[in-house]
């Protein structure tokens, strides 16, 4: 549950990848393929799973059992971009660095800034680039958020329909 959550604040991150892909450096056998194979994979199946249902920008309804205060989803989401920000922030900035100095290479551009892209210059190149994610992030989950709630209205309404026809054809 809580990395479908964290999927959904970085699905933004997971578009972008695919509208502006960075393949030039793919040389090994299958690396090309495998890039996009992935990519198409963290958008779909996070889209999957909020459609079933399994996961939700919504607050889960709390049960009169439970001595939890029912939180909004303001709330809710909020907290979802907060963690998903800081584990997103410390993995990219300690193993992830860490690595890229130890293998030599540029892991997510955390050695160096990608060479034509115009707000990541200079020294503080991660710096910006970890407060352009954290709006980017989100977006993600505003956009998730959006694309639940019509889905869900949707859904209503063609339940809505067949419990009509139901009630028709059980009349008839």
């Amino acid at each position: 549950y809580t990395l479908l959550q964290m999927r959904l604040t970085y699905i933004m991150s997971v578009i972008i990848a695919i509208v502006t892909p960075e393949t030039d450096d793919c040389i090994l056998f299958g690396e090309y393929a495998f890039y996009w194979f992935n990519h198409i994979l963290l958008l779909v199946l996070p889209a999957a799973y909020v459609a079933n249902g399994s996961v939700s920008c919504f607050p889960q309804s709390m049960s009169s059992t439970t001595k939890h205060t029912p939180i909004s989803t303001w709330t809710f989401n909020t907290l979802w971009w907060q963690f998903s920000c800081a584990v997103f922030s410390v993995f990219y900035f300690i193993p992830v660095t860490l690595l890229a100095v130890y293998s030599g290479l540029n892991l997510n551009f955390m050695l160096h800034p990608p060479h034509d892209h115009f707000a990541l210059q200079g020294q503080w190149f991660r710096l910006i680039a970890v407060a352009m994610l954290a709006v980017l992030f989100g977006v993600s989950r505003a956009l998730v958020l959006w694309a639940e709630s019509s889905f869900m209205v949707q859904g209503n309404k063609n339940n809505k329909r067949s419990e009509t026809d139901k009630k028709t054809k059980k009349l008839s």
